[in-house]
Formats: structure tokens, sequence, C-alpha cells
């Protein structure tokens, strides 16, 4: 599905490493949904622990983090606690 620049995202509900999440629970918010392609790897852990390590500071701001993997519900869950991500891991 396409979306033209400015039109709102479809809602969505998911399982996450922190129960479930829809897409309008984070209105009101900046939202940063970043993708990547696997738990553990190098990359995406650096990347999960980035977005940790400045939550803080995100929030200040008003924006919410959710990160997006095909990994499975399971390895999102250790995933997270690996990393010690302050928010929700979603299988996709």
């Amino acid at each position: 599905m396409a979306l033209d620049v400015g039109s709102l995202a479809p809602d969505f509900t998911a399982e996450s490493s922190q129960g479930r999440v829809t897409l309008r629970q984070f209105r009101g918010q900046w939202l940063v949904l970043y993708f990547y392609p696997k738990s553990f790897t190098p990359g995406c852990t650096k990347e999960a622990k980035a977005f940790r390590d400045n939550y803080d500071d995100l929030q200040s701001l008003n924006v919410a983090v959710v990160g997006v993997s095909i990994d499975d519900e399971s390895t999102q869950c250790e995933f997270g606690k690996a990393t010690g991500a302050r928010f929700p891991l979603v299988s996709d």
C-alpha cells in the first residue's frame, strides 16, 4: 500500500516484546518506526542500543520508538532484554 506524503498511516495492532501495541496508542506523539533485518547481528544490536541510550532525550521531545524485524516474538523479547531496549520490538 502506497501512502501520500502527509497522509495518516493506517492503524495496526501487533504483538511486541512489551505486549500488544497499536499505532493509535502513539497518536499525539512523533513515532520513530525503524526496521532492522535481524536481531543479535552486530549492526542491529548497535542500532537498538543507540535508541536505548537516547531514549530519554527522545521522550523529552515527545518521540516514541518501535523497532520491527522479521524475527519471531520470542526472539524479539530476548533481543529486547539483551539490549536493554525500553521500547517495543515487533515481529513482522
